[in-house]
This record gives C-alpha cells, structure tokens and sequence, in this order.
C-alpha cells in the first residue's frame, strides 16, 4: 500500500521515480498510509468505547482490555497507542473532539521524528532539515508544473552532481552540487543566495533560484 501511495504521488506531483518518499510527505505534509490507519483506528476505538453499552462492538472490546489479551484487536491498537504515548483508558474520559485532537498532534509528532531521521540518511532530503512536516506554501501558490519543478529541484532530482546516477563535475573542476554551482555561477554577485535552496514562501526567490539551476544544466547540455 506504501509503494503504491508513493507511485501515485509521484505521478500526480510529475517527479521521477527515484523521489525521495519521506520527502515528498514533508514537502505536502501528506501523512505515510500507516499512520493513516493507525488514526482510523483509533477513532473507531473511541467511537465503539463510547457507544451504547449492549453495542456487540463495545461488548467485544471492553471483553479483550479486560482479558489484557496482546494477540487481540484492542492488544494491538494498545500496542500502537504506547507508540504515540497515549492511554487508551483516555478514550472514555473526554470528549470525542479532544481524543481527535490529541491524536492527531501525537501522529503528528511521531511523523516530525521519522522525518527527521531521514535527513539524516538521505542527502536529497537536506533543503527541508529544520522544516516542519507541512504542505508547503509555493505549493498553494503555484501551478502544478511549477511546483513540481520546485519539488524536484528542492529534493535534488535534477541532473546536478551524481543525482542522476551520474558523476557531473563543476567547470572549475570541482564536485557538483546544487550549493556549490550556485557559488560558481554568481561569485560575488547578490543575485542569488545559496539559502534560497530552502525557501519554501517567497516565490519570487524560488523562481530566481530555479531558473538558475536550469541555466547551469542547459549550459552543460
């Protein structure tokens, strides 16, 4: 179900393939299918604990969190809940918008950590270290095609350096890198800044920057 969530992304967004998954979530702020789930479960938890009491599904699971039973529907959504630091004896404690509240914030939260971890493993993923997981702002702005070039560009999916499986080296001999053919380009002219790779709201620096990185990769061709 990942790998197909991750292909329609992909073709909905126009990007290559070999896209970063994790990074494609925290550029739209799309959650992973599992913590999708694990949400939906948790709210058919709560929907069932709060229902009237001769409920055949409310029986069945007061039954198995009385019987402390692991290999059991409520076992397993209680195996997730510690995941998310959350009691399950909470769901019949509050109110049902405060239990959708909280779970989304710990989802949430869980969701922050993984992503962070990525960037950690996945250089193409550097542009959003120190970003929140989030449907960024050019996205709303821009038109699909333009997005998709920023996305592509801000995940290090164009022929720069060994992106592409290739081993690309700078004019003045150097490796290449997005960062380092910007410098090259401009030298000590302000035009563009190698910060701008980062930039998520000010489109007019975005497209600046894009179309300096699609300059340097025509030249070469």
């Amino acid at each position: 179900m990942e790998r197909i969530q991750g292909k329609m992304l992909r073709g909905m967004l126009e990007l290559p393939r070999t896209t970063p998954y994790w990074g494609i979530f925290k550029e739209t702020g799309v959650w992973p299918i599992k913590e999708n789930i694990i949400y939906q479960r948790m709210m058919f938890l709560e929907n069932m604990m709060n229902s009237k009491e001769e409920r055949l599904g409310r029986m069945v699971a007061m039954e198995q969190r009385e019987s402390g039973r692991e290999n059991s529907w409520y076992g397993e959504t209680k195996k997730y809940a510690r995941k998310l630091n959350i009691d399950l004896h909470w769901v019949t404690e509050g109110n049902k918008e405060k239990w959708k509240k909280l779970i989304k914030e710990r989802i949430q939260e869980k969701i922050e950590r993984e992503a962070e971890s990525k960037e950690q493993v996945f250089r193409k993923m550097r542009h959003q270290k120190e970003q929140r997981f989030e449907r960024k702002r050019y996205l709303r702005e821009m038109g699909i095609r333009e997005a998709s070039k920023t996305m592509k560009r801000r995940l290090e999916m164009n022929d720069i350096g060994n992106n592409m499986g290739k081993d690309w080296k700078c004019k003045c001999g150097e490796k290449e890198t997005s960062e380092h053919v910007i410098k090259c380009k401009i030298g000590n002219k302000s035009e563009v800044n190698v910060d701008w790779l980062k930039e998520t709201d000010n489109v007019d620096k975005i497209r600046r920057i894009n179309s300096l990185i699609e300059s340097i990769t025509k030249e070469r061709k």
